[in-house]
């Protein structure tokens, strides 16, 4: 059952890791140039500051 449960975990990681790097492919270049530098496990948090910080300029 553990198995399971971690495979599952696994595979759900994998599969959002393989769409932030689609977005990030289709991204404008400013932001690529600005995501480059960062770790896979920085990139979330840091997208989830920057679309805060733009709703809040709104």
């Amino acid at each position: 059952m553990l198995k399971l449960a971690k495979d599952s975990a696994v595979k759900t990681r994998t599969q959002a890791v393989n769409q932030l790097k689609a977005v990030l492919v289709t991204t404008g270049p400013v932001a690529r140039e600005e995501l480059a530098g960062l770790k896979e496990s920085r990139t979330a948090p840091h997208l989830r500051t920057v679309r805060r910080s733009q709703r809040r300029r709104r």
